[in-house]
């Protein structure tokens, strides 16, 4: 497993806080999840080839700038690229994976939500979160909702966050993504120390997005948030989620 997630949505954004969700006291529990590592980066003839029937990708090598495990030379390309997560990954997530339903997490009350069949990784086995924003406002700016968890957390302790992100852009304006806020008290309660978001402003195909900021001093919880961003005056918007990993390293 990679010593930090390389991957990064493309744009940032202002985002509401999802208030009033219970704190989890759980210690970190091992997930059998089999997720792609997300290399340093390397010229496209330098990754790992895989065969195509795979759902894992290659790993790019060392150097260069591109980290989506391209084909190596005489080679075809692997599975896509995902969250740098290796097979036995201590996750702070509960149900991240959405295997058979939504359990463990908390949604906005504006928030459409559905379990899907599709997954990020093409299991059988599996699936993944459909959330849907719908209702047009007459007023300027975007909308932000979705889902949650709170988990513990302290400052001196480093979190990555990751997940898979898929929409169609046939939508039209809209994006989503992952979101981390750190709180000076327990149950995501308090003040608010600290906001990072990573969303993708287009995923044609599952597209890993990540973040690992610096935990401001005084945390004593944090909010981790898949969510929805669009225009007020849109008339909605959809995105899948999967494979959605907390770290703490």
């Amino acid at each position: 497993m990679p010593d930090s997630i390389r991957a990064r949505g493309l744009v940032a954004v202002a985002s509401a806080l999802l208030a009033g969700c219970p704190v989890d006291h759980r210690t970190l529990t091992s997930h059998p999840i089999e997720w792609i590592d997300v290399g340093a980066g390397g010229q496209p003839d330098e990754g790992t080839s895989g065969s195509p029937d795979q759902d894992r990708g290659g790993r790019a090598g060392a150097g260069g700038a591109n980290a989506s495990g391209a084909a190596g030379r005489g080679g075809a390309a692997g599975g896509r690229p995902g969250p740098g997560c290796g097979t036995d990954c201590a996750t702070l997530v509960d149900n991240g994976t959405f295997d058979r339903n939504l359990a463990d997490w908390a949604f906005d009350a504006s928030v459409e939500e559905e379990w899907s069949e599709l997954d990020a990784r093409g299991q059988p086995s599996s699936g993944s979160l459909v959330m849907t924003s719908t209702g047009r406002q007459d007023q300027d700016g975007y909308q932000v909702v979705g889902t949650g968890q709170c988990v513990e957390a302290q400052s001196g302790t480093d979190y990555h966050y990751a997940a898979q992100v898929w929409f169609d852009a046939a939508q039209g304006d809209g994006s989503c993504g992952i979101e981390l806020t750190f709180f000076d008290a327990l149950g995501c309660r308090g003040t608010a120390l600290d906001t990072r978001t990573e969303v993708a402003s287009a995923a044609t195909d599952w597209l890993p997005v990540a973040t690992n900021p610096p935990t401001p001093a005084g945390t004593r919880s944090l909010l981790l948030r898949l969510i929805l961003v669009r225009p007020y005056r849109s008339a909605g918007f959809s995105a899948s989620f999967d494979d959605v990993v907390l770290l703490e390293r």
